[in-house]
């Protein structure tokens, strides 16, 4: 008995001891692996730290470029918290084939880890055409007049027409009254005024107080060299007009195709139902020395895409005045030209001069602003635009 009982008390020992062991191990390994995890979770974390620092020197980047176009200096080990990142400026100086396109590498690094994030930027460049009307130094409207917007490239007017986006805008006054609709912003640049009646709607947001918008006239050498080159009257097809010495005249009822080209004109005189149409696929660009006059009924470009029929203009008093049901379809850009109109004229497309008055008592015209013109440049670069990013 006394054998078998010191024979337990063996085996249960060593069970203790076994239990002990496992015990051991499993605690062992238990610490192994939260100390894996948290090497793993530090790592992540600075990983982490390191693509959001890749990031912030892209968003720097970004923003440097966007106020200096042509800058490409980059950034060299720039500390943000612990982490430091340092940016490169790549462009078609070192890659021809990226011809307008701008990469920005940024490389983050934070305790031995590390990442990187490439940009894509492309140019964006200033629009002479983003408002509905703008008037250098005064904007009248009144009587039941609007504004709107639709975009030719997309589908007709009835399709793509909005009560948004059709902006009005001055570097000087504005005065609306007598239920005038406003399907946009009014903006007026510091040091203009504002006169708004309490029977005016303004869907969007009255702005005041910005910098002025640029109006720079158009080089005398371009309207030199559309003399030199006028498809005037080569460019013709149709019945009912007459051109001499520079000034066109279409007759009531007449109607005159333009082929794509450039014109210059001293005056345009569109009489009772007379029209201008571009021929289909072109554009046209005319280069005016004084006046178009647009009278009752009569049109240009009726329908078309308003980037299809651009004029700029030399002209001062009444440089563009549409008369009883006219309608202007197209982009005028005339820095000195004072713009009339009448009684239910339309414009589709874009109106930007001096000045622009209605007619006392004349009630109903309209500006449907073209949103495709926001893509007609005019060569000057206003800044960068983020088109795509990856992390590599």
């Amino acid at each position: 008995m006394n054998t078998r009982l010191r024979n337990e008390r063996g085996s249960a020992l060593l069970l203790v001891l076994l239990l002990i062991v496992m015990v051991t191990m499993l605690s062992v390994m238990s610490v192994n692996r939260a100390t894996v995890d948290i090497d793993l979770s530090y790592n992540q974390a600075n990983s982490d730290k390191a693509f959001y620092a890749a990031e912030a020197g892209i968003l720097r980047a970004y923003t440097t470029m966007n106020d200096s176009t042509s800058w490409r200096a980059g950034f060299t080990d720039e500390q943000i918290g612990s982490a430091v990142y340092s940016v490169t400026v790549i462009d078609s100086l070192a890659q021809p084939a990226l011809n307008d396109t701008v990469i920005i590498v940024s490389l983050g690094s934070v305790m031995g880890a590390g990442a990187s994030v490439q940009a894509y930027l492309i140019p964006t460049f200033k629009s002479r055409f983003q408002f509905a009307m703008f008037g250098k130094d005064e904007v009248r409207i009144e009587d039941f007049s609007c504004t709107d917007s639709y975009n030719s490239d997309s589908g007709s007017y009835a399709a793509t027409q909005m009560d948004s986006l059709g902006h009005i805008g001055t570097n000087g006054d504005i005065e609306m009254q007598d239920d005038v609709v406003i399907g946009g912003d009014v903006w007026v640049a510091a040091g203009g005024s504002y006169s708004i009646d309490p029977t005016v709607t303004i869907n969007g947001n009255l702005t005041t107080g910005e910098p002025p918008v640029s109006m720079d006239p158009v080089p005398q050498s371009e309207f030199d060299w559309a003399i030199a080159n006028n498809s005037a009257p080569a460019g013709f097809s149709g019945s009912g007009y007459s051109y001499s010495g520079g000034s066109l005249s279409i007759d009531t009822g007449g109607s005159l195709t333009l082929a794509g080209g450039v014109y210059y004109f001293d005056d345009i005189d569109l009489f009772n139902s007379g029209s201008i149409t571009v021929a289909p696929g072109e554009q046209v660009i005319i280069y005016m020395g004084d006046n178009i006059r647009l009278e009752d009924n009569s049109t240009i470009n009726l329908g078309g895409q308003s980037k299809n029929f651009i004029v700029y203009s030399q002209g001062a008093s009444n440089a563009l005045r549409l008369e009883d049901n006219s309608q202007f379809w197209g982009a005028f850009y005339g820095p000195d030209a004072e713009f009339r109109i009448e009684d239910n004229a339309q414009v589709y497309g874009s109106v930007v001069v001096t000045q622009t008055r209605s007619e006392i008592g004349v009630v109903g015209h309209c500006f449907h602003y073209d949103r495709d013109l926001i893509n007609l440049s005019d060569g000057e670069i206003d800044g960068m635009k983020l088109i795509a990013w990856r992390e590599q």
